[in-house]
Parts: C-alpha cells; structure tokens; sequence
C-alpha cells in the first residue's frame, strides 16, 4: 500500500533567505505576510458567509505555501507537474491551489474595476499608433535604400 505524502513546506525553507524569497515569489517577505493576512480575512469572511459544520478534509498545506505555490506559478511560469514536485502534492491539487488562490487575492487586493474601452478610445489609439514617424538614416542611406523600386 503506498504511503501517504505529506506537502512539503516550502515556505519555512525560504524565510530564512529574504533575498532568494524575494526571487522566488516576487514579494518583500513583509509585503507577503500582508497579503496572508489579508487572504485569511477572506477566508473567514467567506466561512462566516456560508457556515457548514464540515468542510470536508483539512489541507496539509499552510495558507503561506498555497500562496507561494500560486506566485511561483505567476512570477516563474511553472507547470504544475513541476509544482507539484517541488512541494510534493498532486498536479490536480496544485492546479486547484492555484486557482483558489488566485481568486481570493483578487477579492483580497483592491486592484481595481475592470473598464469597458468605448469606441472613441479605440479610434484614439488606431489613430496615435498609426501616425509613429519611422527613423531612416539621414547620411549614407545607400547602405539601406538604392533610390530604386522594386516592380
């Protein structure tokens, strides 16, 4: 019968090097403990939202690795056979961290409304990249250009 894998705590490795966390994960190690802060207030908020008395298996995963998991997948473009490996869980379940997570830091950071673009802007923006000048060297432009058209 195989063994039962526990994840693997990548998180408490890497704290004690603030610069290869920093390369890791893309954040300051105090800029992450904010964000988990503020994913565990979405998390509670959602529970109290939608109380059940059971939730179903409990995670062997800290909240601090799932969101590492997820900004190593974003900074470093992983794929989740390789995260998977790297933190010793299944790709499926590493797919649905990711995906998880993504979703709680979206609710968690005010990032902004997504903007709907009129029309006007469009034409704005055809019209501005449409009229770029195009350099062509002023002195010894026979290296590039004969004067001759091609038929």
């Amino acid at each position: 019968m195989p063994s039962k894998t526990m994840a693997k705590d990548i998180y408490q490795s890497l704290i004690a090097d603030e610069k290869k966390f920093a390369r890791m994960s893309g954040l300051k190690k105090s800029l992450f403990d904010i964000l988990v802060k503020k994913v565990l207030e979405q998390i509670e908020d959602h529970q109290q939202a939608h109380p059940l008395s059971t939730r179903g298996k409990k995670s062997t995963m800290s909240i601090e690795n799932k969101l590492l998991l997820m900004l190593m997948y974003y900074r470093n473009y992983h794929t989740y056979l390789t995260l998977s490996e790297l933190f010793g869980i299944s790709e499926g379940y590493a797919n649905k961290t990711v995906r998880k997570m993504s979703k709680l830091v979206v609710k968690a950071l005010p990032l902004g409304r997504k903007r709907r673009v009129g029309s006007e802007e469009i034409k704005a923006v055809i019209i501005d990249a449409s009229e770029q000048r195009i350099e062509r060297p002023q002195k010894k432009q026979g290296q590039y250009f004969s004067g001759k058209k091609n038929s």
